[in-house]
């Protein structure tokens, strides 16, 4: 009897120790803020790998391994700035720089999960990786708007965790606006465009074939003035004479107006003379898709379909 009552309280103690146990990993709090899972996506561009971490695509095509959990990330540039509002994970942002600020302390400082930065960011990243920050560069040179599709807006979503298919098709969406507002004019003659990316001591910096920034322009209604040439490709140089030779209709530059207007030699560009030099806001992200429709806007009042208080 003694040896039987044993047992029992032996048996009892067991599964008293294991309850006990399997309770320790639970808590009142889940203290998980953002867990690395492609939602509903089926193309996948994570993988994985050592517990904690996960080797994730970049948006240059190389991969990195990244924090499977994310709770805190810092832009240095306004595409990804973009694509997390976008996305809702603007949250999980805890600060945005401009690619002009001098921010390497106050990032390493702040510690992130991950540091998104523009190509040409005024950052030094040896220093932010040294710290255990993952650093994640978006090229500004986005071959195509399918690959801001697929590569940064795929990308954002894939490192948050969340589905990222109804902002691609909004980007598409806004582009297919655009194009069919072009196509409804039977009449269209594309205006002559020269889209400044920077300016520096007489060269400039425009845009050519295989750039998204070309086929935006394109997208809309325009012409690029450097886009006869097969040398050309991407982001290219070219020389103040080139462009006062090019004579565009129509300016756009990421910069300020007045820069242009106010440059020696450059008075008698038909753009310049006619007032047509206009700043925008161009990034890989939604704001492509933004830009498209207001260089339609542009466009379609130097043509004539349309006057400035039509938008």
């Amino acid at each position: 009897m003694t040896k039987r009552i044993l047992s029992i309280l032996l048996a009892v103690m067991l599964i008293m120790t294991v309850t006990v146990l399997s309770s320790c990993g639970d808590s009142d709090e889940d203290n998980t803020v953002q867990t690395l899972d492609n939602g509903d996506e089926s193309d996948t561009a994570a993988d994985t790998t050592e517990e904690g971490k996960t080797t994730i695509t970049l948006p240059n095509g190389d991969s990195a391994t990244v924090p499977s959990t994310i709770s805190s990330v810092v832009t240095v540039s306004p595409a990804a700035e973009n694509i997390f509002s976008r996305l809702s994970c603007d949250s999980y942002v805890t600060a945005s720089y401009s690619v002009t600020d001098d921010c390497t302390d106050s990032i390493v400082s702040a510690a992130p999960d991950v540091v998104i930065y523009d190509t040409g960011a005024n950052i030094d990243v040896d220093t932010i990786t040294s710290a255990g920050i993952v650093a994640v560069e978006f090229p500004t040179e986005a071959e195509s708007v399918t690959s801001i599709k697929n590569d940064y807006i795929k990308f954002v979503g894939t490192l948050m965790g969340v589905s990222y298919s109804s902002e691609q098709e909004s980007l598409q969406k806004g582009l297919d606006q655009a194009k069919a507002l072009v196509a409804a004019q039977t009449t269209w003659v594309s205006p002559t465009v020269y889209f400044e990316v920077s300016y520096e001591d007489g060269t400039c910096y425009t845009v050519a074939p295989y750039s998204y920034i070309y086929e935006i322009i394109s997208i809309s209604g325009g012409s690029n003035v450097f886009g006869s040439s097969s040398d050309y490709e991407g982001f290219i140089s070219v020389s103040e004479d080139d462009i006062i030779a090019a004579n565009p209709s129509i300016i756009f530059t990421v910069g300020l107006a007045s820069d242009i207007t106010e440059r020696e030699g450059w008075s008698e560009v038909s753009a310049v003379a006619s007032g047509n030099v206009y700043e925008i806001t161009m990034n890989c992200s939604y704001a492509a898709a933004e830009a498209a429709n207001t260089m339609y806007q542009y466009f379609a009042v130097y043509l004539g379909f349309a006057t400035e208080d039509d938008f």
